[in-house]
This record gives structure tokens, sequence and C-alpha cells, in this order.
């Protein structure tokens, strides 16, 4: 798919002819619209009064807008009882990110996963991050915008409020290789492994050098909108692990947030790691109920030399004189 049009013309263009993508393409298209009435429950006047009560509605919502087209679980998976043999996609959401901040006009998002449902008369999900049919978030603000991928890249649309459609912005998105754009919040630093203290500071070390602002970070606390500035101006987002268990221990869903967003940037171009390895090759034991990860995500480059940082500390065991007076940064 080259061209961009409508959200709806988008899909038929993609489904045409193969009858197994149009229940993802009506999964989709029903997911688009769930969209479009959750962001008008943002903007009710007193949607902040209660914001458990705002999140339970839009999960309501996205319920009622996709059960004809897939099976609907908020967050973590239930075990096999819940799962029905038809339809056979499962449609596993987020239905509102950051809702605790809707007391002060926060950022906030909605993140599905479409996976499919296997096994015949013993259902179950099947949570793999390559087994993901589609992906994609929705951002509500000034704009209502919402990033999909099929597995033939990545493509944004706004919401026209006027028609209540989602309008193409252009062609598939792609993530630059390159960056000095970086989210991360730097208040945890305390709390991060080695490698990942030893590469901020590395990376802070560029803007010691002759070019004044050669790096720049800043910190939204938003998953949605990290992954919107990823794929529309390029970047690196790192959700890092913390403590000292190494590499692996992270605070992002892998199902619910990780895989889907992981999907959403491999298609742009970038990548996504849990500090080692590609978020969307991670084991799923079960069906990933609970499982954590740290997920860092943007620009190939950037994301290749944080992976050289972890496996170079993870190989050595402690803190290397590699960090320090030298680096990779720095001769």
């Amino acid at each position: 798919m080259h061209r961009v049009d409508d959200l709806p013309i988008h899909l038929e263009r993609w489904a045409s002819g193969d009858p197994t993508r149009a229940p993802v393409a009506g999964a989709l298209l029903a997911f688009a619209s769930a969209a479009v009435a959750i962001a008008e429950l943002v903007r009710k006047p007193n949607c902040s009064q209660d914001p458990p009560a705002t999140r339970r509605e839009a999960l309501e919502i996205l319920q009622s807008s996709l059960h004809r087209h897939a099976q609907v679980f908020f967050g973590d998976v239930p075990a096999g009882p819940a799962l029905q043999p038809s339809p056979g996609l499962a449609a596993i959401v987020q239905p509102l990110t950051n809702h605790d901040k809707l007391d002060f006009n926060g950022p906030l998002g909605t993140i599905v996963s479409l996976v499919p449902v296997v096994g015949g008369d013993a259902p179950r999900i099947d949570p793999r991050g390559r087994s993901q049919r589609a992906a994609a978030i929705v951002s509500y603000g000034a704009r209502t915008d919402l990033a999909l991928t099929v597995g033939e890249g990545t493509w944004v649309f706004d919401l026209d409020a006027a028609t209540g459609r989602f309008v193409g912005t252009g062609p598939r998105r792609a993530v630059p290789p390159k960056t000095n754009r970086y989210a991360l919040n730097t208040a945890h630093q305390g709390d991060w492994n080695i490698a990942i203290r030893d590469y901020v500071s590395e990376l802070l070390a560029r803007n010691a050098g002759p070019i004044p602002n050669a790096v720049t970070l800043h910190w939204t606390n938003s998953l949605v909108l990290e992954t919107f500035q990823v794929l529309t101006r390029g970047g690196v987002c790192m959700y890092p692990s913390e403590g000292a268990a190494g590499c692996n221990v992270g605070c992002v869903s892998l199902v619910s947030e990780a895989n889907p967003i992981a999907f959403l940037v491999e298609q742009a171009g970038g990548r996504a790691i849990n500090s080692m390895d590609p978020i969307l090759d991670l084991e799923v034991v079960g069906e990933g109920g609970g499982v954590r990860t740290p997920l860092i995500f943007g620009a190939r480059e950037e994301v290749d030399l944080i992976e050289r940082y972890c496996r170079t500390s993870s190989a050595l065991g402690t803190h290397s004189p590699l960090f320090g007076t030298r680096g990779f940064f720095r001769p």
C-alpha cells in the first residue's frame, strides 16, 4: 500500500481479495469508531472527577464496538475459560492510559493489540509478539491521532471532527535511524542498572562538546504520546530496567503495551528491545498475563548502541572501565 486515504478506504484496499484479512479490517474499523466515542468522553467537563470510572466507561465503549469482531480483554489476558472459539481474534486493550492524570489535562491514550485465538475446542490466545495481526494506538488531545499497522508499514491518521472519520496524514512512517532526541525519566536514574546509567552519562557528555544542545531530553510519562513522537519526529524512548537484577526487569506490560508498540515501531523502520533482545521475539509463558518488561524503542542505530551497552555490561558482570573514561562515544 502506497497511497493513503481515510481509514476505511485504506483498510478496504488492504483487505480486498483476501478473506483472512476482512476480520482484522473490521476489528480495526470498530476500534476507530470506539476511539471517536472515547475522544468525546474525555472532553466532557466532569470526566476528571472520577478517573477510574472514566476508564471503565472507555473500556465499555471498546467492548461494545469490538464484540462482534474480537473478544476483548483489558490489560493482562485471562486463562482459557473466558475464551470462546469465535470470533477468532482477541483484542487486548489498554482503554485509557494515564487516566490518573485526567484532573490536570494530562496526555491520554488507548492501545490495542489484535492477536489470534487458536486451539479449536480448547481456545486460547496466541500472545506472542510476532503473532499479532494488527496493532493500533490513539492519542487524545488538541487532535485525536491514530497510528496502526497490519504488518505492511505504519500509518498515522487524524480525526476529522466534522465527519467523525480518520484521515490519512501522508505516506507510511519512517523512523530516522539516528537521533538527538531522547525520552526518559531521569528522576529514576538512581534505580537504573549500571549499563543504562553509563549509557546516559555518555549521552550527556555529547553536550559538553562543540555543538550546543547536541542532545535533548524530555519526559511526558505517556507511552502512547512518546510513541507518536518517535513515529512523527524520530527519537528514542526508554523505560529501562531498574534495580540490581540486570537488564530484564521492567514495568511495561509485555502483551498489552510493549508488543503493540514494538510492532508499530518495527514496521516504521525502528527497533524495540527489552535491553538485549527484540520485544517481539520475547518468549511468552502461558498467555502472558502479568509479564512485565523494560522497553526501549525508536531510532535503530541508537537502540543498537543501547543494546551493546547492556550486552557488554551483562558479560562483564560489573561496572567496566569501558564506560568510564572510555566508551562508545569517546575514544
